[in-house]
């Protein structure tokens, strides 16, 4: 990590925009040497586990004891030069996350992200490089830039197959599989009819002339704090439950995974309301 960026992240920043900014900075540089370090291990754990022979037999019975080693310098491994690589991207991850500490605690909105159980440094700098909840007008705008948005739904069906779908938005759909052989189905689409009162989330791609409805990268991180906000048993796995629950007794027809979804969407969409109302109580 260059040492003009540490310099740079550790700094007072003025307003919301420059703190995400600085964010964006320290989080990329963060994953790249996460990236770089993974990349280091994996090609080390091959050799140690005799799936790479290229550099002869070097087995060993515990693959990350031998990492573990190598990555505290005890140990420079079976291929030295792999190994100084692996120590230096594991510094340089190092480095980077200290940064990105640093500025995620200089952020106005972590004292309130650090009361929730579930959301770390690293979550937390993600969410924040991207999301900037400070000039959201309301929590539904920071819904849809997370891709946690609803649209209404609109039927569309099949004159050959007779199968139904129901998708976000007025777009013809591109093609279609029959819904009883789901084989490809050329039969011609109509517009049906607007499904009363039903929504569906946003698709990634309103249509090819806006672009992007959502950030994708905000979308991730979303996902990842609602898993660890599950895993953790924080306060809001209640919600989850309580929603996954209701889903049960309204839909039972649908797939678990489709109900684990929903919950999880509710919860996190709770989680970003609460930030949105922090930063909104926040000066600047």
């Amino acid at each position: 990590m260059p040492e003009s960026l540490h310099v740079e992240t550790a700094g007072a920043v003025d307003d919301w925009g420059n703190h995400r900014v600085h964010l964006a900075l320290v989080v990329d540089a963060y994953q790249r040497a996460q990236v770089r370090r993974v990349a280091a291990g994996e090609s080390l754990r091959a050799i140690l586990q005799g799936r790479d022979m290229r550099f002869g037999d070097h087995r060993v019975e515990d693959a990350a004891a031998a990492l573990r080693r190598m990555r505290s310098a005890a140990d420079p491994g079976p291929v030295p030069v792999l190994g100084r690589e692996f120590l230096r991207a594991g510094d340089d991850e190092a480095e980077c996350h200290a940064a990105l500490v640093t500025q995620v605690q200089a952020h106005p909105l972590w004292p309130w992200m650090a009361d929730e159980r579930g959301v770390g440094h690293t979550l937390a700098a993600r969410l924040l490089a991207r999301v900037d909840f400070h000039r959201a007008r309301r929590p539904s705008s920071v819904w849809r830039f997370c891709g946690l948005g609803t649209m209404k739904a609109v039927r569309w069906h099949c004159v050959v197959c007779k199968s139904d779908m129901v998708i976000a938005g007025t777009t013809k759909p591109l093609s279609h599989r029959d819904a009883h052989t789901r084989f490809r189905c050329d039969g011609a689409l109509v517009l049906h009819e607007q499904q009363p009162g039903a929504n569906v989330a946003s698709p990634r791609f309103e249509n090819a002339r806006r672009g992007p409805t959502y950030d994708r990268e905000a979308k991730v991180v979303c996902y990842l704090i609602g898993v660890s906000l599950l895993r953790t048993g924080a306060s809001r796995a209640d919600m989850y439950r309580e929603h996954k629950q209701r889903l049960a007794l309204l839909h039972p027809e649908w797939p678990r995974q489709r109900a684990h979804l929903t919950a999880l969407r509710v919860m996190v969409k709770a989680f970003l309301r609460d930030a949105w109302v922090a930063a909104r109580a926040q000066p600047g």
